[in-house]
């Protein structure tokens, strides 16, 4: 007579055999026909810790062990001891075997979920991580886990593949609706992923950016099956509290034949970035040229960050013309950076890249600043006071600062407001339209001119002119080319 319950599980966590100690910590009589989910018949907070340790047996490890604290909950929930042997075809799973000890109950207890900690004592083959590698939205794995099972061996003749996606306009999300509702929707998801059935695992990696992993012989099939699926899922509308809204994914994807050996995860993640340049939603396979591409985009973000700080940026001003007088009306504020080793780069070379990582709004503020300063010196020159004509872009009107930084420029150029225009694109009106007409009042406020540029490209109509405090029209040119 075992002193260890020992119940045999299939593939899906159903019972197949057990022994009558089992039965006696289980409080409930299994016979060969009822084949019950096993997690089913613990208590809430041994079933938790039974997912942890099913989940680790799943994705790849041959064995779990678990156990929950001791002298929690005032004693409310019974010690336990968890391991989980798995049973293998190949690599395939056919089951595993599941060895209790402790006094589990199951109505008796209450449903408490203790945290889990790493068992005591164990050996390196039996010891698993602690539940922080399961510290993702809607306990997904996290981090830890994903790196952990990344670095682990794979079966011979299986190749490793991997998705790694994120959501598109999270962003806006946090800017929108705040933290806390970004929060309750990466929740959400995760709960969401967790509920999908699929060979392989999810795992959370940071912020919006998940991970789906599995190792197979035809890992190429597999990637494909893991877009079919969350295309599916996310047909959908997502609720969260009482709102509901349809998410969008951008996907990288790779496999250890893809990478030729490199980092399978860093791969992922260079094709993610290829993906989220795209317009619409899309799933990039890595190939190596993206690594060349990744690095010296790295290398230019970072370089562009030493640019705004080290005095590499140059306002080169192009003239605005008046027909009627033939005279110099104003100037246009165009920002050039003077890069060591390359020389002068225009900004179609690098405006995208500051959108990309975050750096348009010290960038902007730098010409903001620069602009004022050197308007009235301009205007001077003239014999008059020229407007001074400063381009934001959607990043920079969604910037909660923006307006105090506009204002400090203006005083601290002691520039007459009025000589200053604003100038934001046509384009910016795809964005969240009811934040665009709140800055742009918030900057007709100060008293600036606000022109709108490249209109007629198709975004907007009429009827936002009327709605917008826009003073001026620069028609785009293929209205009057030719």
């Amino acid at each position: 007579f075992s002193p260890d319950a020992i119940v045999i599980v299939d593939a899906d966590g159903l019972v197949r055999e057990c022994n009558p100690k089992a039965e006696l910590m289980l409080q409930t009589l299994i016979t060969s026909e009822d084949h019950a989910p096993l997690r089913e018949l613990l208590c809430t907070a041994h079933r938790q810790l039974f997912d942890v340790a099913w989940q680790q047996v799943v994705t790849g490890d041959p064995v779990a062990h678990l156990a929950t604290p001791t002298g929690q909950d005032g004693g409310s929930v019974h010690p336990l001891d968890l391991t989980v042997a798995s049973i293998r075809s190949g690599t395939m799973l056919v089951g595993a075997v599941v060895i209790l000890r402790g006094e589990p109950g199951h109505h008796s207890v209450k449903p408490a979920v203790p945290a889990l900690t790493e068992a005591p004592t164990r050996t390196d083959a039996l010891s698993a991580p602690l539940t922080s590698e399961f510290d993702g939205p809607a306990g997904l794995p996290g981090r830890r886990w994903l790196q952990r099972h990344l670095s682990g061996p794979r079966a011979e003749g299986m190749e490793r593949a991997i998705a790694v996606f994120d959501i598109d306009g999270f962003a806006k999300v946090i800017t929108t609706f705040g933290p806390d509702a970004a929060g309750a929707l990466l929740t959400r998801f995760g709960e969401l992923l967790k509920s999908l059935e699929t060979p392989g695992a999810f795992a959370h990696l940071e912020g919006d950016t998940f991970v789906w992993t599995v190792d197979s012989a035809d890992p190429v099939a597999g990637l494909d099956e893991c877009i079919a699926l969350l295309g599916n899922a996310l047909k959908e509308p997502l609720q969260v509290g009482g709102d509901h809204g349809w998410l969008t994914l951008k996907m990288g994807l790779a496999t250890t034949g893809l990478a030729e050996g490199g980092d399978l995860l860093a791969a992922a993640r260079d094709a993610l970035l290829v993906a989220k340049q795209q317009s619409s939603p899309s799933a990039i396979y890595y190939n190596k040229s993206m690594e060349a591409s990744a690095t010296s985009s790295f290398r230019l973000a970072s370089d562009l960050h030493h640019a705004i700080e080290h005095d590499e940026l140059r306002l080169h001003y192009q003239p605005i013309m008046d027909f009627a007088t033939n005279e110099i009306a104003g100037v246009e504020a165009l920002v050039r950076w003077e890069r060591p080793g390359v020389g002068l780069l225009a900004p179609g070379e690098f405006i995208d890249a500051a959108e990309r990582t975050g750096q348009i709004v010290p960038l902007g503020n730098w010409v903001m600043r620069t602009a004022c300063n050197n308007a009235l010196r301009l205007g001077a020159h003239s014999g008059g006071p020229r407007t001074m004509s400063i381009n934001l872009s959607a990043n920079q009107l969604r910037d909660p600062g923006l307006i105090d930084t506009l204002r400090d420029a203006i005083v601290e150029g002691h520039c007459a407001p009025s000589t200053i225009v604003i100038e934001v694109t046509e384009s910016v009106l795809l964005h969240d339209l009811k934040m665009v007409a709140t800055s742009l009042e918030a900057i007709k406020a100060l008293d600036v001119g606000l022109d709108l540029d490249d209109f007629g490209t198709g975004y907007s109509s009429l009827q936002y002119l009327r709605d917008l405090p826009i003073d001026r029209l620069k028609v785009d040119q293929g209205f009057v080319a030719g």
